[in-house]
């Protein structure tokens, strides 16, 4: 082994092109992350995230998407996986993990949001 720390692997959801693009940058800029996929429509997320070891889904804040009871769902069916919720209108983003557990963070700003995202996959190797 070349004890190189794997990267922590991140699914974009239902995010317009100009975000995406704008977080596809950022994520490339941290030695430690990689975008592995950006979904637009609707998919068996639990089915995805699993299947493409995804560490941190990042979604827009008041996706429909993503109820409580969706949130709550997500994480049962992959107890590991981090959610981040983006709000562009606040400057604000949640994090939710199984543990029923939520960290708010602002400004969205290129460090706050590397620190949610690794928040986020903690849990990877639990």
């Amino acid at each position: 082994m070349n004890g190189a720390v794997p990267k922590i692997r991140i699914l974009l959801f239902g995010m317009t092109i100009l975000r995406s693009n704008c977080l596809h940058k950022t994520i490339a800029t941290e030695a430690d992350t990689t975008a592995v996929e950006d979904v637009r429509n609707r998919v068996d997320l639990g089915a995805l995230t699993r299947r493409r070891r995804i560490d941190v889904v990042l979604f827009r804040a008041g996706s429909a998407c993503f109820a409580e009871e969706s949130i709550d769902r997500l994480l049962h069916e992959n107890p590991r996986l981090g959610l981040v919720a983006l709000d562009g209108v606040t400057d604000r983003g949640t994090l939710h993990h199984l543990v029923r557990t939520r960290g708010e963070f602002r400004p969205l700003s290129r460090s706050t949001l590397a620190s949610a995202i690794r928040a986020g996959a903690a849990l990877r190797r639990g």
